[in-house]
């Protein structure tokens, strides 16, 4: 099973036979900077429910705001805290966290900064 949000350029799958799905959802997290203005940018999330081990997951997938390393319109701070936020509205206590994305920044911008001060990271 897929999603896909068209006009954020962003997507996920996962395999029925091994999943799952108890909810999904799309919330927009940023903006672009005016100098390279796409559009709003957004975090794609699903929860699944693994069917061996009973494990649940809540996944989100992020395309991150231009200009690189700027966080956005509203700063790098602000695109983490939003990020943050979908995961404490929409996961559960006990679900696994998984965040993955292109986020236009790297570990020297605020967004990831932000992140790594509430998250284990595992790869950048």
């Amino acid at each position: 099973t897929a999603f896909i949000d068209k006009t954020k350029a962003i997507c996920m799958a996962f395999r029925t036979s091994r999943w799952t799905l108890l909810a999904n959802g799309t919330t927009e997290v940023a903006d672009d900077m005016r100098t390279e203005h796409y559009g709003r940018r957004s975090a794609i999330w699903m929860r699944l429910q693994d069917r061996e081990s009973n494990t649940i997951v809540f996944f989100v997938n992020h395309h991150g705001p231009l200009s690189v390393n700027s966080g956005g319109a509203c700063g790098g701070k602000s695109t983490a805290n939003n990020l943050l936020k979908v995961m404490a509205a929409h996961g559960k206590p006990g679900d696994v966290l998984i965040l993955v994305g292109d986020f236009n920044a790297n570990a020297a911008g605020l967004t990831i900064k932000t992140l790594d001060t509430k998250l284990t990271r595992a790869i950048v």
